[in-house]
């Protein structure tokens, strides 16, 4: 185990415990003797930090409710609550005994003894169960309609005040100076409690509940206690998501804002406050009021490497350690491990390196404040808990996607597939290659060491906003949607500013997230199923199976300040990868996109190629080849000189190959687009290779009819009349 005297040589780790529990707080994995890992450390770090109120936001179960209750168990004042909860105690002395036994042995401790070496040192003496501690957690925050909002707040308020108003229930506890404070706490209480199921009406007249609510036991407790009192909020965010794109949603911002402001800014009883979420917003703009809570980083944001300073890191600062005390570090896995090995009969011959390289490949990745390479809490406590079920299963598995609720990202992977498939195809195809360039790089969140750029075609995302949705909740674009995905873990940055997964378990929800943007649907017997149909289709010169990926051309066709050239090569080899990779389980994408050296503006040409070995659905097999043109055309004839342009492709695609088919297959297909800023041409061109007798089995390409000329809107029409994979 490592103590304090350890801390030259590295951070300090500590592991109790004796199995891997999932979804329990302090006391409850305490109560389970569960492993848990020391977070005591995050107590004095807050205050060391000085802030009046803080605000920080991590992946989904990154331990964020765990480590409040570590918070809280520490600080609070110890209560009938206690009492109860205590399996032994019959008296708050012994509550308080039992309390402080939690912190017995723990780094907060081994780092606070005074001098002579025993007894409680004087962070213990000031701060140990000194504090009332208001939680208040809004994940239940609803927004359907203004009164639902208004009353699910203060529903979580009326949550946290019945806390105290329980713990007080017998007149002796409460002091003569504070009686009149709690009878009107208690009024305050019923009056709304009462309320709870009144109408939308009646609430959106009581706006002013939760302000009222807190008010009350604000001035209870500075009554009751003689010290500040200290706020924790969980899931801050979750009353912001869920009016985004409402009507009234700038009116309801406010009012959420106001009731933060009055229970961080200017309270004379407050030590400090702690919001924590998952989701970035800058409060500050929601109301100016709310300008006091500062954002601890999780991203290594204060970083500013240049060729002339490659290693530039500022001091430390106290408030990065509260970031850096989340998530696991590599030193709490070692520890994690090790602990594991040693509770379980099955592991204790168990080597412990193969265990920590499988937990490192698919569980690391994640930066969080100055510490680099942070572990998933929830998936390497699942990994460990399924280990000691079965010791030969060294195979990771997705258990973060499993666990949360993806739903949110799904629906952005339908509703903006070009900007997703230009994403995690750039991401996939890093991570696969292991070189790690992705050709995204980040701009404002920096990294330890500068590294020269590796090509002039990357993306440069800005994501040095702490926000990423209009103020309608929408996603506005590619940065924004990169900048979102970067706050929520699911995408990480490496040395050079490149975007990376940070982990094998991401890389697999990637790949599901590419398959959802292209096919609409991630079910792999439904994407095989149209894979195969596809794929026949072109096997007999249809091209209309490629119509699911009309609305990414019309997007790139309109978008041409956001997706230049390359870019737009980008997405359609995305496309037509992920619809075309992995059909029958044999065929894949011969080639990445090839791109011609002209290029001018955002004009210019792409080629690629798909190659799908002979089956039983594909006798002889099949090569398709792609020409992409990126062309200007205005005014009268616009259309006619379009078709030209994809005609011209078409020419082109047989010019270079000669009407061959490459090796030994049957048959190809040429496919060529045509696009400018409003319309998308394509033609198409089959050719079979026969065998006749007059040239003595030596074969011929023979061209078959071509389909006319269409525009995505003839393609719309068709399929509205027919069903073109039958």
């Amino acid at each position: 185990m490592a103590s304090v005297s350890d801390s030259q040589s590295g951070p300090l780790a500590r592991v109790t415990g004796s199995r891997a529990v999932i979804g329990r707080d302090f006391i409850q994995t305490l109560e389970e003797d569960g492993f848990v890992v020391d977070k005591s450390l995050l107590c004095k770090a807050l205050l060391d930090a000085g802030l009046e109120a803080m605000r920080i936001c991590v992946p989904p179960r990154f331990g964020k409710t765990f480590n409040l209750s570590v918070i809280a168990e520490f600080f609070n004042v110890v209560t009938t609550h206690d009492v109860r909860r205590s399996p032994d105690a019959g008296s708050l002395a012994e509550a308080r005994t039992w309390r402080r036994g939690m912190f017995h042995g723990s780094l907060l401790e081994q780092s606070d003894k005074n001098g002579n070496g025993c007894g409680d040192g004087p962070f213990f003496v000031r701060h140990f169960a000194k504090h009332p501690v208001i939680r208040i957690d809004f994940k239940e925050v609803t927004g359907p309609t203004v009164g639902k909002f208004y009353m699910s707040l203060a529903r979580a308020l009326l949550e946290s005040a019945d806390y105290w108003i329980t713990a007080y229930d017998r007149p002796e506890l409460v002091k003569p100076s504070a009686q009149s404070e709690y009878e009107a706490l208690c009024k305050t209480y019923q009056a709304f409690r009462s309320r709870l199921t009144g109408s939308d009406d009646m609430w959106e007249q009581h706006g002013l509940a939760a302000p009222l609510v807190f008010k009350a036991l604000d001035k209870f407790l500075a009554a009751q206690h003689q010290s500040r009192y200290v706020v924790l909020v969980d899931e801050y965010d979750t009353p912001l998501t869920a009016i985004l794109g409402k009507a009234w949603h700038e009116v309801a911002q406010s009012h959420y804002a106001a009731l933060l402001s009055k229970i961080l800014k200017t309270n004379s009883s407050l030590l400090f406050g702690l919001l924590v979420g998952v989701n970035e917003f800058n409060l500050a703009d929601c109301d100016p009021c709310v300008n006091n809570v500062a954002r601890i980083e999780v991203t290594a944001g204060r970083f500013n490497p240049t060729p002339e300073n490659p290693w530039h890191r500022p001091e430390d600062r106290d408030e990065d350690r509260v970031a850096s005390l989340f998530a696991f570090s590599r030193e709490e896995v070692i520890e994690l491990v090790d602990r594991a090995c040693e509770s379980h009969a099955a592991l204790r011959k168990h080597p412990q390196d193969p265990i920590l390289e499988a937990i490192a490949e698919w569980y690391d990745g994640y930066d969080f404040g100055f510490a680099d390479m942070r572990y998933n809490p929830l998936s390497v406590m699942s990994f460990l808990k399924r280990l000691a079920q079965d010791p030969r299963n060294l195979v990771g598995q997705s258990f973060w996607e499993e666990t949360g609720n993806p739903q949110r990202i799904e629906d952005l992977a339908r509703s903006h597939p070009a900007d997703f498939l230009l994403l995690a195809t750039k991401l996939v195809a890093g991570f696969d290659s292991g070189a790690g360039h992705t050709g995204l790089r980040a701009v404002g969140v920096h990294r330890r060491r500068w590294v020269a750029p590796q090509d002039d075609d990357a993306i440069d995302v800005t994501t040095s906003s702490s926000t990423y949705a209009d103020s309608s909740g929408n996603i506005v674009g590619f940065t924004s949607l990169v900048t979102m995905m970067l706050h929520l873990g699911y995408i990480a940055v490496q040395a050079g500013n490149t975007l990376r997964i940070p982990n094998r378990e991401l890389r697999a929800m990637w790949g599901r997230l590419r398959v959802l943007a292209a096919f609409g649907a991630m079910d792999p017997n439904e994407v095989a199923w149209t894979r195969q149909r596809l794929v026949s289709n072109l096997y007999r010169g249809d091209v209309s199976g490629l119509l699911g990926f009309r609305t990414i051309i019309e997007k790139l066709a309109n978008a041409t300040n956001q997706y230049q050239v390359a870019h737009q090569a980008d997405v359609l080899g995305a496309f037509l990868m992920t619809m075309l990779s992995g059909y029958g389980g044999a065929g894949d994408v011969a080639d990445q996109p090839q791109f011609t050296p002209e290029r001018k503006g955002w004009r210019g040409t792409i080629s690629m190629e798909a190659a799908f070995e002979p089956s039983d659905h594909l006798p002889g097999g099949l090569v398709v080849l792609f020409n992409y043109k990126r062309v200007s055309t205005y005014g009268q004839g616009a259309r006619n000189k379009l078709l030209a342009e994809a005609r011209k492709g078409l020419e082109e695609i047989v010019d270079q190959n000669n009407a061959a088919p490459y090796g030994n297959y049957a048959r190809r297909l040429d496919i060529s687009f045509g696009v400018d800023c409003s319309e998308v041409m394509v033609q198409q061109r089959l050719w079979v290779r026969v065998e006749t007798p007059e040239d003595a089995g030596q074969p011929h390409d023979i061209e078959q009819p071509r389909q006319p000329a269409e525009t995505v809107d003839d393609w719309g029409r068709r399929m509205a009349e027919t069903d073109c994979c039958s």
